[in-house]
């Protein structure tokens, strides 16, 4: 008595089958990788922490550090938060198994595709040291 179903059929017929079977499947692979790891500026996070009437503490508790402050005649200031961010994505798709093995080839392509981001946050503030203007300005490449 045989316990093995496939016992009847001959091993050369059971592998090219199942070679078959595997080659027809393929992968697919889409991830995002962020090269830029601080992604804690974005528009949305500038607009909901951001109102007229702040402090500087409060507008630095919320963004943090500017990159660039300049002071106006009038006594008022001008910070400028700059955010630079690079996206890649990489997809790739192949054939796992037999037929591409058998053939020897790696049956298996790849693309990438590389998006640059930039966000700059201009914070005005009044000579009384309170936010008076917000602007945002962003743009991707």
């Amino acid at each position: 008595m045989k316990c093995f179903a496939f016992s009847k059929f001959n091993p050369m017929i059971v592998c090219v089958g199942a070679a078959l079977f595997v080659a027809g499947c393929s992968t697919m692979d889409n991830r995002d990788y962020v090269a830029n790891k601080d992604n804690t500026l974005t528009v949305a996070k500038a607009q909901s922490s951001l109102r007229k009437g702040m402090t500087g503490d409060e507008v630095a508790a919320a963004l943090g550090s500017p990159n660039v402050v300049t002071s106006g005649k009038d006594g008022g200031e001008t910070w400028i938060y700059d955010k630079v961010s690079s996206e890649e994505t990489a997809a790739s798709s192949g054939f796992g198994g037999g037929i591409p093995l058998l053939l020897g080839g790696s049956g298996s392509t790849a693309a990438r595709s590389s998006t640059q981001k930039t966000l700059t946050v201009i914070v005005k503030f009044d000579a009384a040291k309170k936010v008076n203007d917000i602007a945002y300005h962003q743009s991707a490449f």
